[in-house]
């Protein structure tokens, strides 16, 4: 945690510390060598000590440090050179001694490198380190949460936002990701097999969206979230509720494919195909990659009676979402429109 209070011990004592090092230093002032190590160390960090340009979050940089620590190993090397070594190593003479220092120095320093080389093998492993070793700091909780949501682990996910909403309460964006990460946890079971679903994920939902909306009720992320949690098959359930969401998002967001696709959804479930079948292609229109429009096209274009759309539809869903939760379904109703398709066509 950052230190606020010049009272604090965790001050005074690294205070009390930096001024014997600068006396240290000032007794070099004679030597050439250790005056350049100085001025290369303080030169080079001087431009990036405008603290202020970081949040509190961000105030440990230590890349910064990486072209100035050259005059810090000077200084070192300063000291290997001094140092009576000869009189601790007895192994031969003061060359031989300071060698051996220096390989041990190299031997030590060079495996530290190695094993904090090893956290930066990938964003999941650095974020989880960041997590394990500073887990009272809310930004490592935040970024590893979108990194486990990025490869599909919405349980894990949901845990760290949980954790970094505890240490920062009132953050939108943690609030609204949160929200939505229970929706889709809810959204994949209830696909797969409906009674397996647990209610609760929707009602944490609920509750962070009214949260949220009560900070900010122009958000948009949020009023989508809010609707969908009214979309699916439990007592929440309102189809009218959940539109005026969806509305209400939009106009802060006209332009928002997710909640047009989410609004043309919801209307053609409760029955209004023409107007949901234009949102879902406008959805598509602004964003193609929504895939899951195909699969509600393809029923309101069969409950039109337009079978060989549907096919198509579901056709298309199928092939860019082989694995999707629900494919096993949507497989058998692919395979009954085409006979029913097959059954009302002139050749049959």
């Amino acid at each position: 945690p950052i230190i606020k209070s010049p009272l604090d011990v965790e001050f005074i004592l690294p205070f009390v510390a930096l001024i014997a090092l600068a006396f240290g230093l000032w007794r070099l002032r004679s030597s050439i060598v250790a005056r350049f190590a100085i001025l290369w160390f303080g030169i080079n960090l001087l431009p990036v000590l405008n603290l202020s340009a970081f949040a509190e979050d961000f105030l440990v940089q230590e890349r910064y440090v990486y072209i100035p620590s050259i005059g810090f190993s000077l200084l070192v090397a300063i000291a290997v050179a001094k140092v009576p070594i000869e009189k601790w190593l007895t192994i031969g003479s003061r060359p031989v001694a300071q060698t051996a220092l220096a390989g041990l120095l190299v031997l030590l320093l060079g495996g530290k490198s190695i094993a904090q080389n090893a956290v930066w093998k990938d964003d999941l492993t650095l974020w989880s380190h960041g997590v394990e070793t500073a887990s009272e700091q809310s930004m490592s909780h935040y970024i590893l949460g979108h990194k486990l949501i990025n490869l599909g682990k919405y349980g894990e996910a949901a845990e760290q936002l949980e954790e970094c909403l505890k240490l920062s309460p009132d953050n939108l964006i943690v609030i609204s990701n949160l929200a939505s990460t229970n929706v889709i946890m809810y959204q994949n079971v209830a696909a797969a097999n409906p009674g397996a679903a647990d209610r609760a994920l929707l009602d944490r939902a609920l509750e962070l969206c009214e949260k949220g909306l009560t900070q900010a009720s122009k958000f948009p992320p949020l009023w989508d979230t809010l609707g969908t949690v009214y979309t699916f098959e439990t007592g929440l359930k309102n189809y009218d509720r959940a539109i005026e969401c969806f509305r209400r998002g939009l106009s802060f967001n006209p332009e928002n494919a997710m909640i047009t696709f989410h609004l043309g959804g919801t209307l053609t479930k409760k029955g209004d195909l023409e107007n949901g079948v234009r949102f879902l292609q406008a959805a598509l229109e602004m964003d193609p990659r929504i895939i899951d429009a195909h699969k509600f096209l393809a029923y309101a274009y069969r409950r039109r009676g337009q079978l060989k759309e549907a096919v198509d539809e579901l056709s298309i869903y199928l092939k860019a979402q082989p694995n999707a939760p629900d494919a096993a379904k949507v497989g058998k109703d692919l395979q009954d429109f085409r006979a029913q398709l097959q059954a009302s066509s002139p050749q049959s």
